[in-house]
């Protein structure tokens, strides 16, 4: 992946900004939090993961 990813902050700012609840935005830290746990642990066993493009 050649674009540069916007961090975690800044996508947040993007989901606030686009006028998404509050609640919406829970979630999507939420199922974040859920993605990094899985993902480390498939990254451990070995698979190619990108956790920077998981994270966000």
């Amino acid at each position: 992946m050649s674009e540069k990813l916007p961090s975690r902050e800044q996508a947040l700012y993007f989901l606030y900004k686009s006028g998404c609840s509050a609640n919406v935005i829970k979630h999507c830290e939420t199922v974040a939090e859920l993605a990094m746990e899985i993902a480390k642990i498939c990254k451990e066993k070995g698979l190619n993961v990108n956790l920077e493009l998981v994270e966000i």
